[in-house]
């Protein structure tokens, strides 16, 4: 498998946000779709953009991970509906990434750890970059 990971002659920044873990009604089989039945997802998120040596010299000029965490943490609470599909959420956090127009491109990382009882770990991973860059 090829890594994926951006841009090999340009100088990149990399924030991320591992292992946020949540619990909410996903999935399209019918065990999944039992009134109540939570599940919990894994999100990590990458946020990239082109850089050279650091040049931030206040919060404002640095890629946020906190605002990416509390757009899941909320976005994805206990009074979320049930979502079919977990391409879904990926594309919701895609989309707060790129809120921030200083974020080129991010990945987008989403685990079921316990849908095969942890015999394997399924897993969506969904790489997206800003149209026009």
């Amino acid at each position: 498998m090829v890594e994926n990971r951006l841009w090999v002659h340009e100088n990149y920044e990399c924030v991320a946000l591992e292992g946020m873990a949540v619990e909410i009604p996903v999935g399209i089989v019918d065990w999944e779709r039992m009134p109540g039945k939570r599940q919990k997802l894994v999100i990590s998120v990458e946020m990239y953009r082109r850089r050279g040596a650091l040049e931030a010299r206040s919060i404002d000029q640095c890629l946020d991970y906190a605002r990416v965490f509390n757009f899941i943490d909320t976005a994805f609470g206990p009074d979320r509906p049930h979502t079919e599909y977990i391409e879904t959420v990926a594309e919701e956090v895609i989309a707060c990434c790129l809120d921030d127009p200083s974020v080129e491109a991010c990945r987008v990382k989403i685990d079921k750890p316990h849908v095969l009882n942890g015999r394997a770990l399924p897993r969506l991973e969904v790489y997206r970059m800003r149209p026009n860059r």
